[in-house]
């Protein structure tokens, strides 16, 4: 394997012998097949999109669209329409556990590659991480022409491809457009059938198109949760003590009563 520093050329990092598994270092991540893949979002041809009327429901005219299709060719049909005017993206890949049944089905142009086409990914394939990291890339290049400066993409995924996508994402769209990621608690209660530890939780990736003039879009505090921040007292039993706690908009200050009913502000 031959890795470059992350000021480097990513191509360049594939110069030397392929790998048998994807792999870290220096700030690249390296697979089989990513020199065939990195342009080939703009080899893929264009498509014209055909309206089912029978499937259709509502104002013709409202731009809501629900595409039936091969994922990529669709967003290259969208593209001439939608690039660098899409405000939000959300994408829910397979997670790659082997039990999906998700085949690799883009025509890249690579002979070892070929081999690859309309086979089902399963879990005792080898190089299902090196499929998966082909097809990943392939579609966030894409996308990352479809956001405007200011907007953000998130991405599901879970423990078995994490590291990876953050390390695609890092390169695609640049280490320093990363958001956070959040954890989506999936399960109230452990698996029973956990061979090791229960995984109750899924992830989703965020990254901006430029993080610096991304911002979340804050909901408004409602009633409810501005109740839970209302004045009440406590009282500690085992010293006769009361405090009382100021509403959350008010300067922080408690007082508290001795047993002797001496107030301390």
């Amino acid at each position: 394997m031959v890795f470059r520093g992350r000021d480097s050329d990513p191509a360049a990092a594939l110069s030397g012998s392929q790998s048998k598994a994807p792999g870290f270092a220096g700030g690249y991540l390296h697979w089989i097949g990513k020199k065939a893949v990195l342009n080939h979002h703009r080899e893929v041809p264009y498509r014209l999109l055909r309206c089912d009327d029978e499937l259709s429901t509502g104002d013709p005219d409202s731009g809501n669209l629900l595409v039936q299709g091969d994922k990529l060719l669709a967003l290259k049909a969208l593209f001439p329409y939608y690039a660098g005017k899409v405000q939000c993206i959300y994408i829910d890949p397979p997670y790659n556990t082997g039990n999906e049944k998700w085949v690799y089905n883009d025509a890249v142009n690579s002979p070892e590659m070929r081999d690859w086409l309309g086979k089902v990914v399963e879990a005792e394939d080898l190089s299902r991480h090196d499929k998966w990291l082909c097809m990943m890339y392939t579609r966030l290049s894409l996308l990352k022409d479809f956001q405007t400066e200011e907007r953000a993409i998130f991405v599901s995924i879970e423990d078995n491809e994490v590291q990876k996508l953050r390390a695609l994402m890092d390169e695609v769209l640049g280490s320093r457009n990363f958001i956070a990621i959040v954890i989506w608690q999936k399960m109230d209660s452990p698996k029973n059938t956990a061979i090791h530890l229960s995984e109750d939780n899924d992830y989703i990736v965020v990254y901006a198109k430029s993080a610096n003039l991304w911002g979340p879009n804050k909901l408004a505090r409602t009633d409810a949760m501005v109740a839970r921040y209302k004045s009440s007292t406590m009282t500690h039993a085992a010293h006769g003590c009361s405090v009382t706690l100021p509403p959350a908009t008010s300067t922080v200050r408690a007082s508290i009563q001795s047993p002797r009913e001496k107030v301390v502000s």
